[in-house]
């Protein structure tokens, strides 16, 4: 927003994306974000399945929609963008994991890439469970 002197401000925290403020993903994000990271801990210690914490991922992203849907009536915007911030958020302490497990300098890259495929992954999911949400109330409610 233009102040007085014609320069723009830094962004608050009460700005809102996509129709909600950026608590409310942050609120709804957080405890997901820790799930993701203590299974992803669980699958480095115990080395059961490489790619687990891609399927842990997008069936976090599909718990999330579920749940915006069925408790917050969310709209298309604001359920592509919550999981799209899981996927940003998780891939950014998977990152972080990654970085304090292995020691090894290259692993920075890491910070970027885990989060964007993340956050990739949760549009994805969420673009396909919302969907598929919406048919699912959709046709509840022509019977």
């Amino acid at each position: 927003m233009p102040n007085l002197s014609g320069s723009v401000s830094a962004p608050s925290l009460d700005d809102t994306i996509a129709g909600k403020p950026f608590m409310f993903y942050w609120r709804r994000v957080r405890w997901l974000s820790v799930l993701a990271l203590a299974l992803y801990l669980v699958n480095l210690t115990w080395d059961i399945y490489p790619y687990l914490s891609w399927i842990v991922g997008g069936g976090l992203a599909l718990w999330l929609n579920y749940w915006l849907a069925r408790r917050y009536r969310v709209q298309y915007a604001t359920a592509l963008t919550a999981g799209v911030w899981l996927g940003v958020f998780s891939g950014l302490l998977l990152a972080v994991t990654d970085i304090i497990w292995y020691h090894k300098l290259w692993y920075l890259l890491n910070l970027v890439r885990l989060p964007f495929i993340g956050g990739c992954l949760g549009l994805v999911v969420s673009l396909v469970s919302y969907l598929f949400f919406l048919r699912i109330t959709i046709n509840n409610k022509k019977n």
